[in-house]
């Protein structure tokens, strides 16, 4: 319990003065500012990672996507946390991710999406899915063909 305290109170102080700090629960929102609440659902999340609950990290990543709160840069350890129960939510996110990253149209964010379709590969293979990996990596191809370095990084996945 000590632990979780200590993870609670860590994310909270990134954006909260002590004094502006509601301890009434530690699931509810901090304050109305809405960069505060953003740290809040990330804390719920990072809690939940921590404590390997992935029902628990599902449920505040889909809550905060949903109300647009939600601190983009924790996906990835979204993702990870799920993926042994949840699979397929974890490949979604990876896929957002890379698409994400092609979508910024630069070499150097094409080798930070191929690191997300090594992770989507790997899950594929790991859950016998060898068939839906290829679909996803010739649709990525076929759909990106004139970006030229793109295809040479997805050539080598």
């Amino acid at each position: 319990m000590a632990n979780l305290t200590a993870i609670y109170d860590a994310c909270v102080s990134l954006l909260v003065s002590w004094k502006s700090v509601s301890w009434r629960s530690p699931c509810r929102e901090i304050t109305t500012h809405p960069r505060v609440v953003i740290n809040a659902r990330s804390c719920h999340d990072r809690i939940a990672i921590y404590e390997k609950q992935p029902d628990d990290v599902l449920k505040w990543y889909h809550l905060g996507k949903r109300k647009r709160l939600y601190h983009d840069s924790l996906d990835d350890s979204v993702a990870e946390a799920v993926k042994s129960t949840h699979p397929d939510e974890a490949l979604a996110i990876w896929k957002q991710l890379a698409e994400r990253e092609i979508a910024r149209v630069k070499p150097a964010a094409y080798k930070v999406a191929a690191s997300y379709l090594k992770k989507t590969r790997a899950l594929y293979r790991e859950q016998k899915r060898t068939g839906e990996w290829n679909t996803c990596l010739s649709n990525l191809k076929k759909q990106h063909k004139a970006k030229r370095r793109l295809i040479e990084i997805l050539n080598t996945l």
